[in-house]
């Protein structure tokens, strides 16, 4: 599925109440630069951080999200799981601790 990433940029800002006017000054452009922006279907990766910074939303992530089996997300995963049984032995070490006394 190709990603208009302009759209997903408006969109965020309707959503979040974001004038184009606060966005235009953030960036430090005009505000046909602006209209611009929410028009391509495709940006520097320069501009996306500086409008990921400017919003303070992460905007490459909805590149990420068309992967299959995204390894960011696994990786997220696997540390929670991780953490989990992490505690989980450390409870039976515990239960262990008191059946021996």
């Amino acid at each position: 599925m190709a990603i208009h990433i302009g759209s997903i940029i408006h969109n965020y800002c309707r959503t979040h109440n974001i004038p184009v006017i606060e966005l235009t000054r953030k960036l430090q452009i005009n505000s046909s630069s602006t209209f611009k922006i929410f028009r391509a279907a495709s940006i520097s990766t320069r501009m996306l951080q500086n409008i990921s910074v400017a919003l303070k939303h992460d905007f490459f992530q909805y590149f990420s999200e068309n992967f299959e089996g995204n390894i960011y997300k696994k990786h997220e995963q696997l540390t929670k799981d991780f953490e989990a049984l992490q505690r989980e032995n450390e409870l039976l070490i515990k239960v262990l601790k008191i059946i021996k006394e």
